[in-house]
């Protein structure tokens, strides 16, 4: 999912937190206030602008049921002063742990949109898949494939590409992750390549 999902920060390509929808962050001194500004005009999948709003209703869902979630437990408040301003409280010191914890390379902090973090409160559940990535989803068969498409109206950065963050571009319309879960046809699928390329579409094995 991180073709179709995005947070605040993710990891560089030396594993230092790098902005991905985040513009700019600033601490106070002591480290008991956090402000982000987001990136302006960035879409989701279903066609509405981000705002703070679904910022803070992400990190909401995210505290309550994100297995990383107990690391925001001293956030006192969440406040969204504009509509591209997000500013965390804490009631005590939050240092550069916070920037990896939104930006880890797993159960990373992603952004969806407001109705959707508000009505998706069991853990690893979600009413619609929803994101702002250069893909977006299209359908899971279980046990048998997933299937994302481009995102024809994706907001990339202006940076060079930096691992989960950067300039994303989607060189293929379509991506289809074939789950295999018998280890000897996996096996069998390196042996033989289990990656095809096509103009257009990519296509890729995964036992997952």
């Amino acid at each position: 999912m991180g073709h179709v999902f995005e947070g605040l920060y993710g990891f560089g390509k030396d594993f230092n937190a790098a902005p991905e929808l985040a513009e700019s962050v600033e601490a106070t001194p002591d480290g008991l206030k956090w402000t982000f500004k987001l990136r302006p005009g960035v879409k989701f999948h279903n066609g509405d602008t981000v705002d703070a709003e679904d910022v803070k209703a992400s990190l909401e869902r995210w505290r309550a049921v994100g297995p990383k979630g107990p690391g925001l437990a001293t956030v006192t408040s969440i406040d969204t002063p504009d509509p591209l301003t997000v500013v965390l409280n804490f009631s005590t010191p939050m240092g550069r742990f916070l920037l990896l914890m939104l930006g880890s390379d797993e159960n990373k902090f992603v952004v969806m949109p407001k109705e959707i973090a508000e009505a998706s409160t069991t853990p690893g559940k979600l009413t619609e898949v929803v994101g702002t990535g250069p893909y977006k989803f299209v359908e899971y068969a279980e046990d048998q494939y997933v299937k994302l498409a481009k995102f024809a109206d994706y907001v990339a950065r202006d940076d060079a590409p930096n691992y989960q963050a950067g300039k994303k571009v989607a060189n293929f319309d379509e991506i289809v992750f074939w789950i295999v879960t018998e280890s000897t046809t996996r096996v069998a699928g390196l042996s033989l390549g289990s990656t095809t390329l096509s103009p257009k579409c990519l296509t890729l094995s995964t036992s997952a």
